[in-house]
């Protein structure tokens, strides 16, 4: 019986569809929504016959009358759209098939106000899980729909009544309702490319999260200005705090190995999985704000959202996770560079930018992460890499601290330089003769500090003294230092280095020491 009346209900639509009404079907949107309604009833059947049934349906209509449809469309795709977690991958791919058909050929046909559904039920499919490749494919189809509003902005822009277009998915953060109902449509495909970057599946967040820093980057410049406001508060922001949450909350137990796909080991926790997500995510939202600055300069909280990314970078540069820490301390750099560059002036780059914040953070990674390599007891193959990386992020941001850089800054730019330095050698090094990259990239600091104390006399004795103190820890770390009793002339190079260098800078300074004897405490 459910058959033949599946059967009936299918038959008797698609014969009204193909019928030569008067006026014609394309004409009468409310006969569209008369014939399609029952079909669409049967979504709400649980058997899958009869779903399947529908689907077949659904996609003989697309082929013989996809054209003469208007005001049917929301129906037909919510036809394709509603999904259950029961429902089969044999069901999933019968209505993808559908909805692929929809992206392909008819874009164009489909009234503007409906474009929200299409997202809607491209989401759907990404976020199902009975069939992993259609929720990849999915995502596909939302970088396809924002290339289809990229190319086509004049005629979209034209269409009638766009500010209705979605009153389900307003936004509520102040200033959106600000935003015109173009960019609402970006915003619903941005807000729900979020939502995909939060799946259980890594596979999928990678996807998502390529495809929504890949949209943005390609076409975020036809944004107005004021929708970036809510790109960075509704979207960005949200999707690193929730990142960050997700990856807290992860397990450490190793996957099930029986899984059809091997993962390789440095993958085989959720939570190493999650560490890629966040890898992706900081580069990718710290590439959107340098690349988007001028912009987002435009927006009266600029400060604010500087300052609030710079808490995301500095909390991911003490994880845990070398990669993370690593693509922290990268993002760290591109931030100072990027503000750096700017073709703003530099004096209102200075009034913008707290840089005594960005010091203190870098201050306290540096802290934190040499204690933590320091008493760790794991091999942590990435540890020289990591400071030394760290270390040489003080170049790109002592330029904007060096005019107010006083005796305090001095001594906390010293002990964290020593912290660093004491951390024991674990790689191989191209050169036995010269000292490691990192000793290198420390002592280079402290010769840019010097040249700054040579015009500020002020700081001259705290100079003396981290160098003095570089020097004599070195003759301790050459005789306790180094994991298994390994590259310890290294750090002999290191206190060689440090009394060349004092005596140098003495001889630089001597005048000045000598007039102003400001080496008398």
């Amino acid at each position: 019986m459910r058959q033949w009346g599946c059967e009936a209900v299918t038959f008797l639509t698609r014969q009204a569809l193909q019928f030569k009404h008067e006026p014609s079907l394309k004409e009468n949107n409310r006969l569209q929504t008369l014939l399609l309604s029952p079909l669409a009833e049967l979504s709400a059947i649980p058997y899958p016959d009869v779903r399947q049934k529908q689907l077949d349906t659904v996609l003989h209509i697309l082929h013989s009358s996809g054209e003469v449809l208007d005001h049917g469309w929301p129906l037909i795709l919510t036809m394709i759209g509603s999904l259950e977690q029961d429902h089969s991958d044999i069901l999933v791919r019968s209505a993808f098939q559908c909805l692929q058909l929809v992206f392909t050929d008819f874009l164009p046909a489909i009234p503007y106000r409906n474009y929200p559904i299409c997202v809607e039920t491209a989401t759907k499919f990404g976020s199902q899980k009975a069939e992993l490749n259609v929720s990849l494919a999915a995502i596909g189809l939302l970088w396809n729909l924002s290339d289809y509003f990229f190319q086509n902005v004049a005629k979209l822009q034209d269409q009638e009544n766009q500010q209705q277009i979605f009153p389900d998915c307003i936004l509520t953060f102040p200033g959106s309702k600000n935003i015109s109902s173009f960019d609402k449509l970006w915003m619903c495909l941005y807000c729900k490319l979020k939502d995909l970057c939060l799946d259980s599946r890594p596979s999928v967040r990678k996807s998502s999260g390529q495809t929504l820093f890949s949209t943005i980057a390609a076409h975020g410049s036809i944004l107005e200005a004021n929708t970036w406001q809510a790109v960075l508060w509704q979207v960005l922001f949200p999707l690193l705090d929730n990142v960050i949450i997700q990856s807290d909350n992860a397990s450490t137990e190793r996957v099930s190995q029986s899984q059809v796909i091997m993962i390789h080991h440095s993958r085989n926790t959720a939570q190493k999985q999650w560490a890629e997500t966040k890898v992706l995510t900081i580069s990718g939202v710290v590439r959107v704000f340098n690349t988007k600055r001028n912009l987002l300069r435009s927006m009266g909280d600029y400060s604010k959202a500087w300052v609030l990314l710079l808490e995301y970078v500095e909390k991911m540069a003490l994880s845990d996770t070398s990669e993370v820490s690593l693509a922290a301390l990268k993002a760290l750099q591109e931030m100072i560079t990027s503000s750096t560059s700017s073709t703003s002036s530099p004096a209102k780059d200075l009034r913008e930018i707290n840089w005594t914040l960005c010091w203190k953070a870098w201050l306290n990674i540096g802290n934190q992460k040499a204690t933590y390599i320091a008493n760790t007891t794991e091999v942590l193959s990435h540890s020289q890499v990591l400071l030394t990386g760290y270390v040489q992020i003080f170049h790109v941001l002592f330029p904007h601290l060096k005019s107010s850089f006083r005796r305090e800054d001095v001594e906390s730019l010293g002990k964290v330089l020593m912290s660093c330095s004491q951390v024991p050698l674990d790689t191989e090094f191209e050169s036995l003769n010269s000292v490691s990259p990192l000793h290198s990239a420390a002592l280079e600091a402290l010769d840019a500090v010097q040249e700054v104390a040579l015009e500020h006399h002020t700081i001259v004795p705290e100079v003396f003294d981290v160098l003095f103190k570089f020097g004599r820890a070195s003759l301790t770390l050459n005789r306790t230092n180094g994991k298994d009793g390994k590259f310890k002339e290294k750090f002999s190079l290191l206190g060689e280095a440090c009394m060349d260098t004092m005596a140098k800078f003495y001889e630089k300074s001597c005048q000045v020491i000598t007039n102003s004897l400001i080496l008398i405490k």
